[in-house]
């Protein structure tokens, strides 16, 4: 224990050093703001009046527009939300990420005290409580969870990311969840779902639907969907697990105002089964899926898509019925009419070697290969370059016999020398472009 000496000792050189930054001009506090990153500059402002009213005010209130914290186990911690309360000058974030962890409870009372500490409009809060540990949730009594729902509640909670892996856990123990009626969160506009036990489901169904989500990410929960009615739904992501066919296609028949689908290659697609009315979805206009899951839709379905990507992994087949399912989704994106954008992987198909190069359709199918009844195709997007030799991507752009922009995801090594090529090999080419630069005939030609 320190004696009253050293205490005194303590208490004088904080006071010393404060002293100190009051006597720095002013121009000199901003330029110490400017080179301090947020948490330490709270920290200095918690002892320095001054610095707090010139630097905090200088370094945090320059762009309000842009303004946002990180909190959780690899970002700030929550006891930071303590100094924030002690500035004279409240930073007005207008956005805050929180990464809850096993002290979710006592964590989001720190976001609530700051929050009651400042006067201006709370800002948009993004909620992950995936790194809550399922034995720690399922272990908690029904009445501090249903607190913890109300203090949720009362955040201006834009995105959600809820419990993960809840039923994989072994079962634990606990009192029946029985009148468990937390308010359902309703600003929602961005969700992922989760398989989760059914007295959080139900809640989770309650705040989706009484919120105006426009993006949703779907995580071995297709069971889920047919409890949802999503009016302003925009984007549809399926990250992992199954789902049928019929009700992926019955939801979306529900949802017209769906304009991006993703469906990753982790998902497994079943087959449809039934007689399901198929009708065009006239907003959904971009598709993302791997080509053994494109080739088992309906082009009438996708019939108004203008951006198809496709997703592909050659570790999970071997090579030949890999290009072939290639091929094939080719041709299902000829039956598009609308569809003038492709991105492909490239990469992975050139590592097939003479398998992709060589591929050719049996006599019955009355071409060679796939990219010939592309004509619609003018845009291509090739996603990886990595280790693709500069000739090998010519003749591959050159399949293609319409395309006029080309892009690149990422910058190759050897963007000038490939450019050359490229456009030597693709008369109908007019750009290309990549995150950095964009090439064209006329600045190729006067160099």
């Amino acid at each position: 224990m320190s004696s009253p000496r050293e205490g005194q000792r303590t208490s004088s050189g904080i006071a010393e050093k404060s002293a100190h930054l009051l006597a720095l001009p002013e121009l000199l506090l901003i330029i110490l703001g400017y080179f301090t990153d947020d948490a330490d500059i709270i920290s200095l402002a918690c002892v320095c009046r001054r610095l707090n009213d010139v630097s905090l005010s200088y370094h945090l209130d320059s762009d309000l527009e842009e303004r946002f914290l990180i909190f959780g186990s690899c970002f700030l911690p929550y006891t930071f939300f303590r100094k924030l309360r002690l500035c004279f000058f409240k930073p007005a974030f207008s956005f805050i990420d929180c990464h809850f962890s096993d002290n979710a409870a006592e964590e989001i009372r720190e976001v609530l005290r700051y929050l009651d500490s400042i006067e201006i409009d709370p800002p948009e809060v993004s909620v992950d409580l995936s790194d809550v540990c399922p034995h720690t949730v399922k272990s908690m009594p029904p009445a501090e969870l249903e607190a913890f729902f109300r203090d949720l509640q009362q955040l201006n909670c834009r995105d959600l990311t809820p419990f993960v892996d809840l039923q994989q856990e072994p079962e634990v123990e606990s009192v029946p969840f029985v009148g468990f009626h937390p308010p359902p969160l309703t600003s929602l506009g961005t969700v992922t779902l989760y398989p989760q036990p059914k007295h959080l489901a139900d809640w989770l169904v309650r705040s989706i639907n009484q919120s105006s989500v426009r993006m949703m990410t779907v995580c071995d929960a297709a069971s889920t969907l047919t409890k949802l009615t999503l009016p302003r739904l925009r984007e549809l992501i399926f990250q992992r697990g199954r789902i049928s066919t019929d009700d992926l296609y019955l939801f979306l028949l529900r949802h017209t105002s769906i304009k991006h689908i993703t469906i990753h290659a982790s998902v497994e697609l079943l087959p449809l089964t039934e007689q399901i009315h198929i009708q065009s979805l006239p907003k959904l206009s971009q598709i993302c899926a791997p080509p053994e899951v494109l080739t088992l839709l309906s082009p009438q379905l996708l019939s108004a898509v203008r951006d198809i990507r496709l997703e592909a992994y050659l570790m999970s087949m071997d090579a030949e019925q890999f290009v072939h399912n290639h091929q094939e989704a080719l041709l299902f994106v000829s039956q598009l009419p609308n569809a003038y954008s492709l991105t492909i992987w490239l990469g992975h198909l050139i590592s097939t070697g003479t398998v992709w190069a060589d591929f050719v359709f049996p006599d019955s199918y009355g071409l060679q290969r796939a990219e010939q009844r592309l004509v619609n195709i003018t845009t291509l997007c090739i996603a990886d370059l990595i280790s693709i030799p500069a000739f090998q991507l010519a003749e591959a752009v050159a399949r293609f016999p319409n395309v006029q922009d080309l892009h690149f995801w990422n910058e190759p090594e050897y963007s000038l020398l490939c450019a050359e090529k490229i456009m030597t090999a693709c008369p109908s080419l007019i750009t290309i472009s990549t995150a950095e630069k964009e090439y064209n005939r006329v600045s190729l030609s006067g160099r």
